[in-house]
């Protein structure tokens, strides 16, 4: 039998599926899905600049777009479109708020699974498929793709518990 039989038979006897999986490097977490195209929903983590957009556009259409329109309006979701099959537009909002999923009218074109870095506030342990975590109280990071939160030096703080960016100055006294 052969090898790659093998494996999808072991992972279907186990409840498991074939999908994709990719290890990062510390301070690095999994971004995306093995999906392109998408006409529901959102993507996981969306296109945000022209290339990206025009080079997926390119490989999803097979070569029949060449431009790519930017649109900052509040309707869409982040990311990059095919609007009603005719136009590209990538939209850089980056508010949640009041925002349209991806349909078959406006479809999403969503990035490959790949290792993005951690933003700053937050540290990844890396791995197979790994997420970022927020910094917490006493600890933060100010750069991205950080494997470990920073401690707070002597004469700061921090008493947030939520992606923190930097430590603040102790009170005088």
């Amino acid at each position: 039998m052969s090898r790659l039989l093998l494996l999808l038979l072991l992972a279907l006897k186990h409840g498991g599926s074939m999908a994709e999986t990719i290890t990062c490097d510390p301070g690095y977490y999994t971004c995306g899905s093995g999906e392109k195209k998408k006409t529901s929903g959102r993507c996981l983590c969306p296109i945000m600049d022209k290339p990206t957009c025009h080079t997926y556009m390119t490989e999803v259409y097979e070569g029949r777009y060449t431009t790519v329109h930017t649109e900052n309006t509040p309707l869409y979701a982040p990311g990059c479109y095919l609007y009603s099959g005719s136009s590209i537009w990538l939209n850089y909002m980056d508010d949640d708020a009041n925002q349209v999923d991806c349909t078959e009218r406006d479809v999403c074109i969503c990035k490959k699974k790949s290792c993005d870095p951690c933003q700053t506030g937050k540290y990844g342990p890396g791995g197979v498929d790994p997420s970022c975590f927020s910094c917490r109280n006493g600890t933060y990071t100010d750069v991205i793709g950080q494997a470990t939160c920073k401690h707070c030096s002597v004469g700061t703080y921090q008493d947030q518990n939520e992606g923190n960016k930097e430590c603040k100055l102790c009170p005088a006294g």
